[in-house]
């Protein structure tokens, strides 16, 4: 079984999206329609901003240590991992 949550974060363009499996729970964060972060099990993964400032803003948000960000290439990686781990 697969459930699906939106959650808006406060603004318009800052959603969260929860998805449940039997096997995990992952949340994906959005400034407008990118990915820029996510949560799984507990841990987050942040992008470096590559964006505007908007998304810097919910970046600063979601992680304030701009040293624990994730270079966006290994981002995009470990977040296909995550998906890949969700089915």
């Amino acid at each position: 079984m697969i459930q699906v949550e939106l959650n808006n974060l406060g603004k318009i363009n800052t959603n969260e999206i929860i998805i449940k499996t039997d096997k995990n729970t992952l949340l994906l964060f959005f400034s407008y329609s990118t990915i820029v972060g996510f949560s799984e099990n507990g841990r987050r993964t942040i992008s470096k901003n590559i964006w505007s400032k908007t998304t810097g803003k919910l970046l600063n948000d979601l992680m304030p240590d701009h040293k624990e960000r994730t270079e966006h290439n290994e981002f995009l990686t470990l977040l296909n991992d995550a998906l890949v781990r969700l089915s």
